[in-house]
């Protein structure tokens, strides 16, 4: 039951199966930012720990979902892009241009992440142990997009 709630989470409640799945999925996390905004504003001293148990809470629905899946159904999880999406806006403006310039570099690194893989020879993620798999990708590349965002910012300031 907790297995397949996960695998229902992680699939986005089904959405993980059609093409545009991953920009559902990414588009998920801008309600939960925009909360999150509201806490940081009444709660500022919590902001951070809310924001770790929130990508543990996503990181332990995941794992769930690994639990449940067989090796084809591992193309239809697409929480990763959630918490991809999430640690982009993490700390950034959350402006029409920064949302539409994170989601278009997001999922364009996304999109030429089997070039990266074959041709620079970097660490191919499926070969990581458990939901390190899925997420690996989305979490350097959302890590490397806030900070490449945080870069902006300090140079227009």
């Amino acid at each position: 039951m907790i297995r397949s709630s996960c695998f229902y989470l992680a699939t986005i409640g089904g959405f993980g199966k059609l093409r545009i799945g991953g920009l559902i999925a990414s588009l998920v996390a801008l309600p939960i930012l925009f909360m999150f905004k509201v806490v940081f504003f009444l709660f500022p001293h919590f902001f951070m720990l809310a924001a770790v148990v929130f990508i543990v809470c996503l990181i332990l629905v995941l794992q769930g979902a690994l639990c449940f899946h067989s090796d084809q159904q591992t193309s239809i999880i697409v929480l990763d892009k959630t918490l991809g999406t999430f640690l982009i806006f993490l700390g950034t403006p959350l402006t029409f241009k920064f949302i539409l310039v994170g989601l278009l570099l997001f999922h364009g690194c996304i999109f030429f992440r089997p070039i990266f893989i074959n041709r620079v020879g970097v660490i191919d993620f499926r070969y990581l142990p458990g939901v390190f798999s899925i997420i690996a990708g989305d979490v350097i590349y959302g890590l490397s997009i806030n900070i490449f965002f945080k870069m902006v910012v300090w140079l227009v300031n």
